[in-house]
């Protein structure tokens, strides 16, 4: 994941370890207004995580906690139309030396503690697998495909398919049972 330290937005999300660990039990407030577009599944993308962090110094380890408001886009499962929704994402999370994989965070040794990979993972874990435009979405209008459809001797509904020419070849091909 490429993770720029140009934008402003993403700035706030370095956080200078020796200014907090300087206090015992100090805190830090975060409001993270971060424009996160590169995040992205094959059927969301992120537009923004919003919201408080608090960052606080425990003994060698830091905490993050907070909501944050996910905003998403993505095309609809049913209609294929731009949906887009708000999903809530809360964060308790630690950063220490020695970090479990998949249970605790890796407390750098560098100076700052840039929380946007962390961020990053939970707006994935927090992303809709298939986006829904409303409850109400009834797919697509009939008229946008021009599928045609008959009714049989029975009563029931077949669709016609016109076949593409590309696939002829196959139509050819015959397959011995042995």
């Amino acid at each position: 994941m490429n993770l720029s330290k140009e934008d402003p937005s993403e700035a706030q999300l370095l956080v200078d370890i020796p200014s907090l660990f300087h206090g015992a039990g100090s805190s830090q407030q975060i409001d993270c207004n971060w424009e996160a577009t590169h995040i992205k599944t094959t059927y969301s993308s992120v537009k923004q995580l919003t919201g408080p962090l608090v960052v606080e110094a425990i003994g060698e380890k830091v905490t993050v906690s907070g909501s944050l408001e996910l905003n998403w886009t993505g095309p609809c499962r049913r209609c294929l139309e731009e949906a887009s929704g708000t999903s809530e994402i809360t964060v308790s999370e630690i950063f220490e030396h020695g970090s479990i994989e998949g249970e605790t965070f890796e407390l750098p040794i560098t100076e700052n503690l840039d929380l946007r990979v962390m961020l990053a993972e939970q707006a994935l874990l927090h992303l809709p697998f298939a986006p829904l435009c409303s409850q109400a979405c009834q797919g697509p209008e009939e008229t946008n495909f021009d599928l045609q459809s008959q009714l049989d001797g029975v009563g029931n509904s077949r669709i016609d398919s016109v076949k593409d020419p590309r696939w002829a070849a196959l139509d050819e091909l015959t397959l011995d049972d042995t």
